[in-house]
C-alpha cells in the first residue's frame, strides 16, 4: 500500500495545480513517519536528487522542492538531523549549475 500511495503521489508532483501541492504534502507525511524515515525517505531522496538531476520539468521540480520543504517542516527533528546532508547536496547543487 505504501508504495503505491508513493508511487501515484511521485507521479502528482509535476502536475502544475494543486494536486502537486496536495501529492507534495501527502508525501511529506508519508515519507516521515517513523517507521519510514530510515529506508524510504532516504530512498526518496535519492530518487529527488537523481531526478532533479535528469528532468527539465519545471513542474515537477517545484514537486520536489515543495515535498522536501515539506519532509523538513514536518518531521521531527531528531530525526531529520542525519538526512540533512543529503537534502543539503540537493540544494546546493543546483545553486552550483
Amino acid at each position: 500500500l505504501v508504495a503505491r500511495i508513493e508511487r501515484v503521489s511521485k507521479a502528482c508532483l509535476s502536475d502544475p495545480g494543486r494536486t502537486r501541492d496536495g501529492a507534495a504534502y501527502l508525501l511529506a507525511r508519508l515519507l516521515t513517519r517513523p517507521d519510514m524515515e530510515d529506508d524510504t525517505l532516504v530512498r526518496f531522496l535519492q530518487w529527488s536528487d537523481a531526478t532533479l538531476r535528469e528532468t527539465t520539468n519545471t513542474f515537477l521540480g517545484t514537486g520536489i522542492y515543495s515535498t522536501l520543504a515539506n519532509i523538513f517542516k514536518h518531521g521531527q527533528r531528531q530525526s531529520m538531523l542525519d538526512k540533512v546532508p543529503l537534502a543539503l547536496s540537493i540544494l546546493s547543487r543546483d545553486r552550483d549549475e
